[in-house]
């Protein structure tokens, strides 16, 4: 078996106290090929670009996005848009993505 990370702990620290700790442990290893519905994308799913969905945390947590952070969302954005056209001149996109191409796409 190759090393798998089997517990993980991170802890933010601020003014020598730890504020929040993350544990993450593996509950199961199966050998073999993976289910095919691990990969399967629910129904619901809606595909949303890196800026949309900053938009939408930032909403729910009531903050506005400082401008640093929103060039930097500005620059994932591009990348985002860049790959889908890439994808879609390959005909790679995945037909349920096509469409982001010509909804609200900055120029």
């Amino acid at each position: 078996m190759n090393c798998q990370t089997i517990k993980l702990m991170e802890e933010i620290i601020a003014s020598g106290e730890v504020v929040k700790r993350f544990e993450r442990s593996l509950l199961e290893i199966q050998l073999g090929e993976p289910s095919a519905d691990l990969f399967a994308i629910p129904a619901e799913y809606v595909e949303k670009s890196p800026m949309q969905k900053q938009i939408m945390r930032a909403q729910v947590a009531g903050r506005p996005m400082d401008a640093r952070w929103m060039r930097r969302i500005e620059r994932e954005d591009a990348r985002y848009y860049a790959l889908l056209e890439k994808a879609h001149a390959a005909g790679k996109l995945p037909a349920g993505l096509q469409h982001i191409l010509f909804e609200r796409r900055p120029r």
